[in-house]
């Protein structure tokens, strides 16, 4: 009986794991970020944002595609960035209500 209860126990186990691998990848990937727009580089194409309580600023490089012209200092935004660390788009970000 120990031996049934060790294979399926195993099994369960076998089955179980992919799965979570899967969606502990899923929550370590941060692939929206946020914030308060500090600078805005067209030329260079790169976008500095703070966010949190202790406006903690983040640089970030922004593909070619994505159109910088309407971004401003001060705007608070909501980024789309790639695994390589690049804003694939940006939109605006609504305040919380507290």
């Amino acid at each position: 009986m120990n031996k049934k209860l060790l294979v399926t126990l195993t099994a369960i186990v076998a089955l179980a794991l992919p799965s979570y691998a899967e969606k502990a990848d899923k929550e370590g990937k941060k692939d929206r970020h946020g914030g308060t727009v500090k600078s805005v580089s067209a030329e260079s194409h790169t976008l500095t944002v703070a966010r949190g309580k202790k406006d903690k600023s983040e640089t970030y490089k922004v593909a070619k595609d994505v159109d910088l012209s309407k971004v401003k200092v001060g705007d608070l935004v909501q980024l789309k960035v790639s695994d390589a660390n690049v804003v694939e788009a940006i939109t605006p970000a609504k305040k919380k209500d507290k």
